[in-house]
């Protein structure tokens, strides 16, 4: 707790500029509602909303693209004409 707590002081000085950074990042300003809901959440909490905020709205990073490698061909079974002739006539008893 002490490092959180030392972690905001030196950020933001006070509990009320974390608030107003929140609501910064959250594109939440006017809203007047939400501010006073997260006043009354703990200052650890309220700086673990901070930290998740700012790791959303920060620009990803561009994966390196992987070289392409062609996909494995899969070889077809060669079909005789008996077992070809013997399907179409199952399936004609069938119907």
């Amino acid at each position: 707790l002490h490092s959180i707590f030392s972690e905001v002081k030196e950020k933001f000085g006070t509990r009320a500029k974390l608030v107003d950074a929140i609501l910064e990042l959250s594109k939440r300003v006017k809203d007047a509602g939400f501010k006073s809901r997260i006043e009354a959440y703990p200052v650890p909490r309220l700086y673990d909303l901070f930290k998740s905020l700012n790791k959303k709205n920060a620009p990803a990073k561009k994966a390196q693209p992987k070289k392409a490698q062609p996909a494995p061909k899969v070889a077809k079974k060669a079909v005789s004409k008996n077992q070809a002739a013997s399907k179409n006539a199952k399936s004609k008893k069938k119907k």
